[in-house]
């Protein structure tokens, strides 16, 4: 095959996955947003959607360029003009628009690569929305994947980095699309040879002293020797690594579903029910709740840091996080969010006014009112049911006509169930093994200033049905 023909079907190939990924993800009304820096990749992109855009399956498509610049490079300004000059005259709409690396706190910093990145999608993802868009084109292909899952491996990363980029990614309410991601770099070469493509060298790219420029330079070039279809094998291991990591996300997404209780800015699970599950889903479990509650990046290290809090011999303890996040454990409560959502997951605990529930057929109450974290029933008791309750979520009461629903005093006490001696509400918390931070919203429930019950816990031996009682009330209560 000649070069002409060769060159010809790296065309077809080019235009062929941009087509694909456009129909499999775009309405027929929506815009196509286009991240250009105006290198070989992103002209190539642009021009490829611009032609899709013209032909008939593209018809009445609205193409946006977006340039980020950065002021980072001396050829900035230029590199920008080269983009605005060009879609002026493919009659595409290009807007620009400048970022600065110091508008980054300094608590928030992670190198200049790291921070100009973030500042680009952002500014991404802000001229997608207001353009009323629902993805945005990115330019990475094959090579690039190379080097990504190289570097990744050598700085050491879980299945989810060794995976790759992701064709298809959603953040930020939109979907990121790469189409080029299957293709190598001579594909889009080609591409532009042909159809007159043009584009600006970035001058710092061949400048080895940059770890990735020198695995482009250097590395790849000595494994292509070894495995000539190097894009392709990298590709097709990316690609199985993120169908197994997709799965591993919806296995814990799952038992995130059934196990995690969410109270404000907060979330608690049962660190022995997490421990029931393989180690590799535990780690996924933490990331997602990490995922729903971190403004900032977490690492590997922080997730294993809430492993080991939850798998400790020590029923309590706590681990600072990432961005004000702890997590911390009291017996087999393992909770993470910021410190003020400790009280969220207390049930909104102190301040809760005493509530006098009168008791009759069918009563109902919720409680604390205004932001229930209990439920009560209320039923008549039959003298053929007998006099033991059920279960310590149960209390079986004489015919009183009220009780009092308050929370934990200094110096509570009750009577023993056994009706011999009293002993202090605190210690029989700890013997349950009822958290501290719940102790203060856990609802006593009284008869007068007696402690009858606490319910889910135990029932205290004062106010007892017996034998020769002919009416009584059966309560029972729910954590909701």
């Amino acid at each position: 095959m000649g070069a002409g023909n060769r060159d010809a079907d790296a065309v077809h190939r080019v235009r062929t996955a941009v087509a694909s990924a456009l129909a499999a993800h775009l309405a027929p009304d929506d815009p196509v947003v286009v991240a250009v820096s105006g290198g070989l990749d992103s002209m190539v992109l642009l021009h490829a959607v611009a032609a899709w855009a013209r032909a008939d399956g593209g018809t009445g498509r609205r193409v946006h360029a977006v340039h980020v610049h950065h002021g980072l490079r001396p050829n900035a300004d230029a590199d920008r003009d080269h983009v605005l000059a060009t879609c002026q005259a493919w009659e595409i709409d290009a807007k620009w628009y400048a970022v600065s690396l110091a508008a980054v706190p300094p608590g928030e910093r992670r190198g200049v690569e790291a921070d100009a990145r973030r500042l680009r999608y952002r500014v991404l993802a802000s001229a997608a929305h207001a353009l009323g868009a629902r993805c945005v084109l990115l330019a990475h292909h094959g090579d690039d994947q190379v080097e990504t899952v190289i570097w990744r491996l050598l700085r050491g990363t879980s299945l989810t980095g060794l995976a790759g980029m992701r064709p298809a990614a959603e953040r930020d309410g939109l979907t990121w699309l790469r189409p080029l991601l299957a293709l190598p770099k001579a594909d889009l070469s080609a591409y532009a040879r042909v159809c007159g493509v043009p584009y600006r060298e970035d001058e710092t790219n061949r400048d080895t002293r940059f770890t990735r420029n020198y695995i482009r330079r250097e590395v790849v070039p000595r494994l292509t020797r070894i495995q000539p279809q190097l894009v392709h094998a990298v590709g097709r291991l990316a690609a199985i690594l993120q169908e197994e990591d997709a799965w591993l996300d919806e296995q814990a997404a799952a038992w995130v579903d059934q196990h995690a209780e969410w109270h404000g800015g907060g979330c608690r699970v049962s660190a022995r029910s997490l421990a029931h599950l393989p180690r590799p889903l535990q780690r996924r479990v933490i990331k997602i709740i990490l995922t729903c509650l971190a403004s900032e990046e977490f690492t590997f290290s922080h997730i294993e840091s809430v492993l080991h809090l939850a798998s400790s011999s020590q029923p309590s303890g706590q681990s600072h996080l990432v961005g004000g996040l702890r997590a911390w454990r009291e017996y087999d409560s393992l909770c993470l969010g910021q410190a003020s959502a400790m009280e969220e997951l207390r049930f909104r605990s102190g301040g809760v006014a005493p509530v006098a529930w009168t008791l009759v057929e069918d009563a109902q109450l919720a409680w604390p009112p205004g932001a229930p974290a209990w439920q009560f029933v209320c039923r008549a008791w039959q003298p053929e049911e007998g006099v033991k309750a059920d279960s310590v979520w149960q209390l079986r009461l004489p015919p009183v006509e009220r009780v009092d629903i308050r929370t934990f005093r200094p110096g509570d006490r009750l009577v023993l169930p056994t009706g011999r001696g009293r002993k202090k509400l605190q210690d029989v918390f700890t013997d349950a093994k009822v958290p501290r931070w719940l102790r203060g919203a856990w609802p006593l429930v009284c008869v007068g200033e007696d402690v009858v019950w606490v319910p889910g816990v135990i029932r205290a031996g004062v106010w007892l049905l017996d034998p020769g009682h002919r009416h009584g009330w059966v309560i029972g209560a729910a954590r909701v």
